[in-house]
């Protein structure tokens, strides 16, 4: 059961502006899954300035992995690191170009929409490994919201398809609602009021009656 869906509009800190860097070493913890789990494949789906990515990238030092940025900003991190890469673009557009079956770890930070989510989580779906976890940003700010610009930071307009969405009053737990009635082998493991707020997702095998 789905106990997040009565529990969380109770909790909550809404401090709008914090990042997912919060939630590196505390609140959901991102540097304890990953060195419980060490994922060998991790994406991370928005960046901003490359702070929380520059965390990530510490954990180098405790064992291998590669990392992919998929952001809309410019890369800020000059140098050159083995095993990491970033791409100047969307999240839900460069996400079916990664190997089925290869992301151990992926981060969501985005646009916290409806219709973004929906898309990113579809599309990252069949790249998860079993056991692969999903963490997602803004849970807490944007669970009955929607948030986006007029544009993405490469200057490209919003879709259409965003604001015809919140016309429906379709807000970002819904889309994370739906994924999981969809994908039942999907769970959440982890939620967190803090810092806006965030979740864990893991993707675990179906056991078949």
């Amino acid at each position: 059961t789905h106990d997040f869906f009565q529990w969380h509009h109770d909790h909550g800190d809404r401090d709008v502006g914090d990042v997912m860097r919060n939630h590196f070493d505390q609140y959901l913890n991102i540097q304890k899954w990953m060195l419980e789990h060490r994922p060998t494949v991790i994406v991370e789906c928005g960046a901003g300035g490359g702070d929380n990515t520059r965390k990530l990238l510490s954990l180098k030092s405790q064992y291998p992995f590669t990392l992919l940025v998929i952001s809309d900003g410019k890369n800020p991190i000059t140098e050159v690191i083995e095993g990491f890469q970033w791409i100047n673009g969307i999240s839900y557009r460069h996400l079916p170009s990664c190997d089925d079956a290869s992301i151990g770890l992926c981060l969501i930070d985005t646009d916290h929409n409806y219709w973004t989510l929906q898309q990113e989580l579809g599309a990252v779906y069949p790249k998860m490994i079993i056991g692969g976890l999903i963490a997602m940003h803004d849970t807490e700010t944007y669970w009955n919201n929607s948030g986006r610009a007029d544009q993405y930071h490469t200057r490209e307009p919003y879709p259409q398809e965003i604001i015809a969405c919140e016309k429906q009053g379709k807000m970002m737990g819904d889309a994370v609602k739906e994924f999981l009635a969809q994908h039942l082998d999907v769970q959440i493991v982890q939620q967190v009021p803090e810092s806006c707020g965030a979740m864990m997702l893991q993707v675990k095998a179906l056991v078949m009656a």
